[in-house]
């Protein structure tokens, strides 16, 4: 399928927003074509691998936000020391 190919793709080149996206299309189209399947070796095979862009997707969108929440240079301050501490305070706590 072409477009677990881009995921894929987009996970390798790090684009995590663009193969959080494109892994949960490939499942709408995997989840939405498991009911046409007859064959149950073949169900069973779309099934794992649904499992596995399931988990991916959840590691990317975790990455995601902590990258989100992850305090930046810009958002931290400058201690009186000059050294940098995320709380306003320099590293000696003053």
């Amino acid at each position: 399928m072409e477009i677990v190919k881009e995921a894929v793709a987009a996970d390798n080149a790090n684009d995590l927003d663009k193969a959080l996206v494109l892994y949960k299309q490939a499942l709408k189209h995997f989840v939405a074509g498991l009911k046409y399947v007859k064959n149950e070796r073949s169900k069973a095979a779309i099934r794992e691998k649904v499992e596995e862009y399931m988990k991916r997707a959840e590691a990317i969108r975790v990455e995601i936000e902590s990258r989100n929440n992850a305090p930046t240079k810009s958002a931290q301050v400058v201690g009186a020391s000059g050294k940098v501490g995320e709380d306003g305070k320099d590293q000696k706590g003053q």
